[in-house]
Parts: C-alpha cells; sequence; structure tokens
C-alpha cells in the first residue's frame, strides 16, 4: 500500500481517487497534483512504482504540503482534554497499533415540571470511511463520490432515541483526519447509546426517580419495555448489593 503525506492510500482505488483519502485533497487538486508529477490518474495505487510515489509526494510538498495536516496534532490534543470524550477500542486493532477514534457527545435535555420535554445530541468525531462500499457497485459508487453524504445517512437511519422525549435532534460533524483508525462495529451506536443512557440516568436522579422506572415510563416502544422488564427481572434488579459494587440498566436500539 503507497503511503503518501502520512496515509496509506487503498491499494485497488485509481490514484486519482486515492489521493483524495489526503485530508485537504479533492478530486480538482489531485488531478493537478497528478497532472504535475506526470502520472496517470487512471492507474491503480498498488501499480504505483517507488518513483511515481516519491514524485506525487515531492509535488504535494512544494505545494506547502496538505491543508490541514497540521492541525490534527493539535485537534487530537483537544479531543483527548475534552471533557466527557468516550475511546471505544477493538482489542483486535489495538494488535495491529491502531484504535478507535475519539469522538466528542454534547447531548444535553431541557426538563419542565418534572418532564423531559426536548432532547438533542451533538456527535463530533473523525470521518466514517464508507468509501469502499457496502459491496455492490450502486453503493461503491455513490460512497466513492460522496463519502461524507453517504455517512449523514448512515447516522440519520441508524441513530434513533427510544424515548419519549419530545421535539429530539440528533447531528453529526465530521472531520477527516490523516490517521490510522480501527475497524469499527455497530456504527456510531456504541458512543451515541451509551452517552445517551448516561444522560438519562442523570435525569431519573435529577427528578428523584428510580432509573429503572424512569426508563419504563418513557419508553415509545412496548417492545423496549418487554425487553427492558425481561433485563431488570434477570439481573434482580434493585437487590442489596455489597459495598464497591453498582448496578446498572440502559436502553438502547
Amino acid at each position: 500500500m503507497a503511503r503518501i503525506a502520512g496515509v496509506d492510500l487503498p491499494r485497488t482505488k485509481r490514484v486519482e481517487v486515492g489521493l483524495t483519502y489526503i485530508y485537504g485533497i479533492g478530486r480538482k487538486r489531485s488531478n493537478d497534483i497528478l497532472t504535475e508529477a506526470q502520472v496517470s490518474p487512471d492507474i491503480r495505487v498498488k501499480d504505483l512504482s517507488e518513483e511515481d510515489v516519491r514524485k506525487i509526494s515531492r509535488v504535494i510538498e512544494e505545494q506547502a504540503g496538505v491543508e490541514g495536516l497540521e492541525a490534527v496534532p493539535l485537534l487530537e490534543r483537544v479531543l483527548d482534554r475534552a471533557p466527557g470524550h468516550e475511546v471505544l477500542v477493538a482489542t483486535g486493532a489495538v494488535g495491529h497499533g491502531r484504535c478507535r477514534p475519539v469522538s466528542i457527545h454534547n447531548v444535553k435535555a431541557t426538563v419542565a415540571n418534572g418532564d423531559v420535554v426536548s432532547f438533542e445530541h451533538r456527535m463530533a468525531g473523525s470521518e466514517l470511511d464508507l468509501r469502499h462500499g457496502l459491496g455492490d457497485v450502486v453503493s461503491g459508487y455513490v460512497t466513492e463520490y460522496n463519502n461524507e453524504g453517504a455517512s449523514q445517512s448512515f447516522f440519520t437511519h441508524t441513530q434513533k432515541l427510544a424515548y419519549k422525549f419530545g421535539p429530539t435532534a440528533l447531528t453529526l460533524k465530521q472531520r477527516l483526519l490523516a490517521k490510522a483508525t480501527a475497524p469499527w462495529r455497530v456504527v456510531y451506536s456504541g458512543p451515541v447509546g451509551g452517552s445517551n443512557e448516561i444522560l438519562i440516568d442523570e435525569l431519573a436522579r435529577s427528578l428523584g426517580k428510580d432509573e429503572f422506572e424512569f426508563r419504563m415510563a418513557n419508553l415509545e416502544s412496548d417492545r423496549h419495555r418487554a425487553v427492558l422488564e425481561k433485563a431488570a427481572h434477570e439481573a434482580q434488579w434493585g437487590k442489596k448489593l455489597p459495598n464497591g459494587v453498582a448496578q446498572g440498566i440502559s436502553c438502547a436500539s
């Protein structure tokens, strides 16, 4: 796999497309770089010679580098210090020296007369790369040319709040970072659902209600209520626990 400007380019893509995996390089700039480097835009990344890679890298450096790369370490330091951030790591990925990227979650709710009347969750993180497609020609074409749009659609259709909390907004802001990330299962669901449930615990406690009962009273779906009730029964929710041991419950779809 060719490595240019600190990024491993996907082997099977045409180099014209592969260069757009580098933050700050779009399709037009990619073609400009290849024209100046005298490298065919149609050649596959896996077929690039060492000389081709050197010429492309030299042109990028002569053009004052890649826009935004200098800001990446600063952004990563900000993310590392951000309150309430989550770091979720797949153990298999750690063995390969990669980890899931940090994401920041701003979650808030409005309470009036003892009820939650609105809920907002804003997520920010590194861009999900869907440009490999989903195993068919159509999704491969769409994600190759509009990865951000595909990611936003994926987020919109998979992230739902299971509770009756009035007007609800879940939004996503992404930044393409020049760093390796791990395989990401259940995309978005872990950090989004986890953050929501943390706030729901806090809402229940602030209203003086049991966390389980508060969820049961606010879940929209009978199916969710049945699952949560089964989980509480099996876990013997509310049983006396030894010192230093706690019990929690959550429901995310």
